[in-house]
């Protein structure tokens, strides 16, 4: 990575001790992890404003089902089942209104571009996407690590001779 212009900026010693123990468990420095949060920061401030509404409300939710249940939603399968519920249905207050004129419970709307962009059934897609996500996340876990086993193979061959035994 080459050079980057510096700035420099004054922190307290708490949140300096919180940076170094974030960048360690990254596996980073602490201005790789700074300018990581920064870029984090700033593509959020860039999303859909409803986008961050709703992402603000599902990180309110999670508080609160554990407050109300005493139990993390990832936890116990009924806490999951209530942060699941509280999701789906502060997803549809988040839902474009449809004027009853202009839906028809058999045809859907008229010149919906849903239909028009071939998407399919809704329930469908959404399942689709989200396997979909789950498994780019499972290929990512697996590719870190198989980067950490090699580098690990890679300092054990520094370590070790051709025929295993230690150098001397």
């Amino acid at each position: 990575m080459g050079r980057h212009p510096q700035i420099g900026i004054s922190l307290d010693s708490e949140m300096r001790a919180r940076l170094e123990r974030l960048a360690n468990e990254a596996n980073r420095s602490i201005a790789a992890e700074i300018r990581a949060r920064i870029e984090r920061t700033l593509a959020h401030d860039d999303a859909d404003p409803r986008m961050r509404e709703l992402v603000a409300d599902i990180q309110t939710l999670a508080r609160e089902v554990q407050s109300t249940t005493g139990l993390a939603w990832h936890a116990h399968p009924k806490a999951n089942l209530a942060m699941a519920e509280a999701v789906r249905y502060t997803v549809t207050l988040h839902s474009p209104s449809l004027l009853e004129d202009e839906f028809d419970p058999y045809f859907g709307l008229a010149g919906d571009p849903w239909d028009r962009n071939r998407a399919g059934e809704p329930l469908t897609v959404g399942r689709t996407l989200a396997r979909g996500l789950q498994t780019r996340k499972e290929q990512e876990v697996a590719r870190q690590g198989f980067e950490a086993a090699r580098e690990e193979s890679a300092r054990l061959s520094k370590v070790r001779g051709r025929r295993g035994r230690k150098k001397s």
